[in-house]
């Protein structure tokens, strides 16, 4: 299983203010970046037997989507909003079908 660490050469300690993080620079990276994070989640439930229903592949993606832009408050970032709270929801789509490709041994 993959997982990200922190490596830390030195010193560490905890941050008095926040810290602004760029984690992407565009859509394709970003799109790209969420799916890979859902392939990894898909492979981590294969691995828990979890499967892959109809629920999953089509109202969880509506619920994340509505998740990022109504309760996390996506709506107040315009376009940006709407366009990061359908790559989750997207990329949360892949995650299952990549599930359901995995148990029926298909390799994508």
């Amino acid at each position: 299983m993959f997982t990200e660490t922190l490596e830390v050469s030195g010193k560490s300690s905890i941050l008095k203010n926040k810290l602004i993080h760029y984690a992407y620079f565009d859509y394709n990276i970003y799109k790209q970046k969420r799916i890979k994070y859902e392939q990894l989640k898909a492979q981590e439930d294969f691995d828990k037997n979890k499967k892959a229903t109809p629920y999953h592949l089509y109202i969880k993606p509506i619920g994340k989507f509505l998740e990022h832009y109504i309760i996390k408050l996506g709506i107040l970032d315009g376009n940006k909003g709407i366009i990061i709270s359908y790559l989750y929801a997207n990329a949360t789509k892949e995650r299952y079908k990549k599930l359901q490709q995995l148990h029926n041994g298909e390799q994508k």
